[in-house]
């Protein structure tokens, strides 16, 4: 998958992440546009960016561990088929 793009079966983080995402952005815009509030506006905008912060270091770990999955079933299935192979030749002895 290309990066920014989630998988999009049912149990998938992946359009949960895109909706934070989309949140943060638009809270961060709404927020950027009281910012002549003052210090409260600042403060908003510092826990925006540390919110948007903490979503990256999610999204980059769910990343990895995705990865980690797809290797773990790549080694599964060529197992699979190693045994699917070595019975085939079992029973083809067995048939001789």
């Amino acid at each position: 998958m290309a990066e920014g793009e989630f998988d999009d079966r049912p149990g998938a983080v992946g359009p949960a992440l895109d909706r934070l995402r989309s949140v943060t952005e638009e809270l961060k815009a709404h927020l950027a546009a009281q910012r002549a509030d003052g210090l409260t506006g600042e403060r908003w905008l510092a826990r925006m960016a540390s919110l948007e912060t903490r979503l990256s270091m999610v999204e980059g770990t769910l990343r990895a561990e995705a990865e980690r999955v797809h290797v773990a079933v790549s080694t599964v299935d060529a197992l699979t088929d190693r045994l699917r192979d070595s019975l085939a030749g079992a029973e083809t002895v067995t048939t001789t």
